[in-house]
């Protein structure tokens, strides 16, 4: 800020207002003059120009006079923004400009990756529907084929599936034949 800001007095005293902020400073918490949005900005959002605030948080003292020529204070300093007699310098200027073209680069770098990582799921979305489909006109046999096809080579599975319509027949027939002889009914070959 430039030297206005901190040769402002407070009226009916002959207080400066770096003064009044360090006699507060028991009290205060936040103390800023901004014109940032309370939230990041989306790509939508970055046009619009947004007005000065000045932003002031304290506890609350016992004694609430203490802190009244602070307030007045800060009342004087508002109606000097507003008068446009407080600039920054010209270095200040620079810094401030090229690190908000910065984040506005960043947040629009980030709302196309999100757009690219939305029409990748999209794409993807298409394809699963569109084999579902495809699959879904398939007979029943061709439909397990696929469906086995798909286990085997699937990243679902810690290891590839290995099943085929032989190896259960026989897996079952095993043990259709265990519990017959468990049962002392003989050997049977159900079918």
């Amino acid at each position: 800020m430039t030297d206005v800001f901190f040769k402002l007095a407070i009226p009916h005293t002959s207080v400066s207002f770096p003064a009044l902020i360090a006699s507060a400073l028991p009290y205060l918490r936040v103390f800023s003059i901004t014109d940032q949005p309370d939230e990041r900005p989306s790509v939508s959002t970055l046009a619009t120009t947004t007005s000065k605030r000045v932003v002031l948080t304290f506890n609350l003292p016992k004694d609430a006079h203490s802190i009244l020529p602070l307030l007045e204070g800060i009342f004087a300093l508002v109606d000097l923004l507003a008068s446009g007699k407080v600039t920054f310098r010209t270095d200040t200027r620079a810094k401030i400009k090229k690190v908000r073209e910065d984040v506005e680069k960043e947040i629009r770098e980030e709302a196309s990756k999100e757009k690219k990582e939305e029409a990748a799921e999209d794409k993807r979305a298409a394809r699963r529907k569109a084999e579902e489909e495809r699959v879904a006109k398939l007979s029943p046999s061709e439909q397990k084929k696929v469906i086995l096809s798909f286990l085997r080579h699937s990243s679902v599975c810690s290891r590839p599936l290995r099943i085929s319509s032989a190896n259960a027949n026989a897996r079952s027939r095993n043990r259709r034949e265990r519990w017959f002889a468990r049962h002392n009914l003989g050997s049977r070959t159900g079918k």
